[in-house]
């Protein structure tokens, strides 16, 4: 498998070394940013493969990026990569179209998953009970 470029967007400092203790070796964590704005300005530039994004953050939360994104770069993948487990923030992320949405608390076992289905387009989400009522 070719080497995968990911983007993360999260304002939490510790999830970049999080996330690079747990990707495989083919997946290159090229860049952290803290906001959905600076998403905004750095996927056209950078054109990652994989978009790791937290729901909130500052300035620009996940969801108000995403929206804005699927206007600007259609293929974008974007995995959600939170800790909201509830159908709500589900549903919203559901509705604008994602490749995956993690639960932070189930990384270790399902970032790579989530990563690898995204990049064949197809679509990955944590075992959570109210998840699960509500796909």
């Amino acid at each position: 498998m070719a080497s995968a470029i990911i983007l993360l967007a999260d304002d939490n400092r510790e999830m970049p070394s999080m996330v690079q203790r747990v990707l495989r070796p083919e997946y290159t964590l090229l860049e952290t940013v803290e906001n959905g704005q600076v998403v905004l300005d750095r996927v056209p530039v950078l054109k990652p493969d994989v978009l790791l994004l937290d729901i909130s953050m500052p300035v620009m939360d996940g969801l108000t990026c995403a929206r804005r994104l699927r206007e600007l770069s259609p293929m974008t993948r974007i995995i959600f990569l939170t800790d909201y487990d509830d159908r709500e923030y589900f549903h919203e992320a559901q509705a604008i179209g994602f490749q995956g949405y993690v639960l932070k608390s189930h990384l270790a076992s399902d970032l790579n998953i989530a990563i690898q289905k995204a990049l064949k387009n197809r679509v990955f989400i944590s075992s959570s009970d109210e998840l699960k009522d509500s796909s």
